[in-house]
């Protein structure tokens, strides 16, 4: 649907892919299993069928305008795998390659680089993690009009701990990065990922749980002289719940006191730069969507005063509007939220939080059931 139809009391949707007819018209009960398109385009995707819902799924080419699979497109067969485009032509694929190219996990460990028209048996390896792992894949950094600018290779070695490689002409190129970093997202020409534990460098300690980017040209140019950048760190009481990309900038959820908010980091000057989003307080916040074409962003939000309700933000123009909410079951106007801390007995401070009627009188009276009703 369109957004201005979206904006309305009844919206129109057009089906572009009905799995439910999909499994009635053959022998499969096919379960959607997640999907990719190719940018900026946004025609050609990579829809994912899992018969049953198991881990293991097919992979098939689908045409979003044609609202049909491609005849003769790519297709590649169940099993645990992950494939991604690289151009209109070419997917990086990390599958079952044959004995040996699957960990005692049951993921793939080597990922090759397969092009239309040619068989599978003949797609090029690009990476090979180790047996070992429990995992490898790819993924292809692009910027907004759909320009690849690398390859990023990841080994898992655990479940906890990875490495990241940039795939170049000379061969993989590892970032120099801890084990337990996560990578969130690009943009501005910054990798920009999240830690989950300290990281001396450069002389800076970055803290757990901190944002850090590193700038792809640099990575590119000199990876040994390579400065990160800082985002964020967040503070004794706060803690960073989501990160997303948009066209030009970072959308970050930020926890604090577990109330939720949200800010916007732009990269200017060779360092990033915050600015609060108007949200509701004293709610949840949830990263929904956003897309490389645009800076715009959609949030959820819910509390105890507010029920869950869809926002559209303009994180370059720094406002936010209602789209969609769920029905309130009661008049909110009456009551309000209040935050207090509680110090346990080794000096914790301890966030909770009282509704309440708005009007209460605090005149020591034990309120009946009348006097709490909303």
């Amino acid at each position: 649907t369109t957004l201005a139809s979206y904006r309305s009391s009844e919206p129109r949707w057009d089906t572009v892919l009905d799995i439910d007819a999909l499994a009635a018209a053959g022998v499969r009960n096919w379960v959607y299993h997640g999907g990719q398109t190719l940018p900026p385009e946004d025609r050609l995707a990579l829809i994912g069928l899992s018969d049953g819902g198991k881990d293991a799924a097919e992979t098939r080419e689908f045409d979003a305008d044609l609202g049909q699979f491609v005849e003769n497109g790519f297709r590649l067969s169940e099993g645990k795998q992950t494939a991604t485009w690289l151009d209109a032509d070419t997917l990086l694929v990390a599958r079952d390659w044959g004995p040996g190219t699957m960990t005692p996990s049951g993921y793939p460990f080597i990922v090759k680089r397969w092009r239309r028209g040619t068989p599978l048996e003949a797609a090029e390896e690009v990476f090979r993690g180790r047996s070992s792992d429990v995992a490898a894949r790819a993924d292809v950094l692009r910027d907004p009009d759909g320009t690849v600018r690398a390859v990023v290779a990841t080994r898992l070695v655990d479940f906890f701990v990875s490495e990241r490689f940039l795939l170049t002409a000379a061969g993989p190129v590892r970032l120099p990065l801890p084990g337990k970093a996560s990578l969130n997202a690009f943009v501005a020409g910054q990798l920009v990922f999240s830690l989950e534990e300290a990281w001396p460098v450069g002389g800076v300690m970055f803290p757990a749980g901190a944002l850090v980017s590193l700038d792809l040209g640099q990575c590119l140019a000199d990876i040994a002289g390579i400065a990160p950048k800082l985002v964020y760190a967040p503070g004794p009481r706060e803690t960073i719940d989501g990160v997303a990309a948009t066209r030009s900038l970072l959308l970050v959820a930020i926890y604090r006191n577990v109330r939720g908010s949200a800010a916007v980091f732009r990269f200017a000057d060779g360092a990033w730069h915050a600015a609060p989003l108007p949200l509701p307080g004293d709610a949840s916040v949830s990263l929904v969507s956003t897309s490389p074409s645009d800076d715009n962003a959609f949030l959820d939000m819910a509390g105890y005063l507010l029920p869950n309700t869809l926002y559209l933000a303009d994180l370059a123009a720094g406002t936010v509007e209602p789209l969609k909410s769920m029905p309130a079951r009661f008049d909110a106007s009456k009551a309000v939220v209040e935050q207090f801390d509680a110090i346990s007995q080794d000096g914790t401070a301890v966030p909770y939080s009282v509704v309440r009627p708005r009007d209460l009188a605090f005149d020591r009276r034990v309120a009946g059931v009348a006097d709490l009703a909303l």
